[in-house]
């Protein structure tokens, strides 16, 4: 997601900070959850991430694992173009 090339009006705000926890349930990983902190070069971009605040992250992936996992499975399918006549 930070390659996708835009014009130089619309170019993203780079991620200057991140953290990633994986989502666990029954001691499997089912997804993983990441939180950033962007700004462009130069500007504040906050303090750097705790360990109290990957311990959080890392309860809220839990927590959303737990809910995700429980879901029906979905198919990715796409929608079929209408035949032509």
């Amino acid at each position: 997601f930070e390659a996708v090339d835009l014009s130089d009006s619309e170019k993203a705000i780079p991620i200057q900070k991140i953290m990633s926890s994986p989502m666990i349930v029954d001691g499997k990983v089912v997804g993983v959850i990441q939180i950033s902190r962007k700004a462009r070069p130069g500007e504040p971009v906050g303090p750097d991430f705790t360990q109290a605040d990957l311990a959080q992250l890392a309860t809220v992936g839990s927590i959303l694992g737990k809910y995700l996992s429980e879901l029906p499975p979905t198919p990715l399918v796409r929608p079929k173009a209408p035949a032509k006549a």
